[in-house]
C-alpha cells in the first residue's frame, strides 16, 4: 500500500468477505481509514455488525444493510438517521425482505431503500 504512493483516484478494490473471521484485528480499521489515499477502497461484509470494531464506522463512507436483528438493525439505524426516527428504521431495517436492503452514503446523507437482482441459475 505504502509502496505504491498516494493516488489521485480510486485504482483497486479489496473486497473482504466474511471479514468477521478478522474484525477484530485493528488493520482492518486502519486499512479503511488510510486506503483511500493510495487509491484503495475496501469493502468488508460480515453477518452482524456487531463483528466490527465500533472504529472500523468512523471510516465508512457506504453501508449496504440487508435484514439485520434487532440489535444490529438499532445499531444501523443509529449511523443512518436522526435519533428521533432510530427505531422505526430500526424495525424496517430488521424486517426487510429477501433480495431488499438499505443503502446509505455519507456523501448523500440518506438511507435509500433498494432492490438487489435475484441470483439466476447456473
Amino acid at each position: 500500500m505504502f509502496r505504491r504512493g498516494t493516488q489521485e483516484r480510486i485504482t483497486h478494490a479489496i473486497i473482504f468477505d466474511e471479514a468477521h473471521r478478522a474484525a477484530r484485528l485493528k488493520l482492518i480499521s486502519t486499512m479503511a481509514k488510510e486506503g483511500r489515499k493510495y487509491g484503495l477502497s475496501f469493502v468488508v461484509a460480515s453477518q452482524e455488525a456487531k463483528d466490527f470494531d465500533p472504529s472500523l464506522f468512523t471510516a465508512v463512507a457506504n453501508y449496504l444493510a440487508l435484514r439485520l436483528g434487532e440489535s444490529d438493525g438499532k445499531l444501523m439505524a443509529k449511523i443512518f438517521v436522526p435519533s428521533d426516527k432510530v427505531t422505526l428504521y430500526a424495525d424496517r431495517i430488521k424486517d426487510t425482505k429477501k433480495f431488499k436492503a438499505w443503502f446509505y452514503s455519507a456523501e448523500m446523507r440518506q438511507l435509500v431503500f433498494v432492490a438487489l437482482g435475484e441470483a439466476k441459475p447456473d
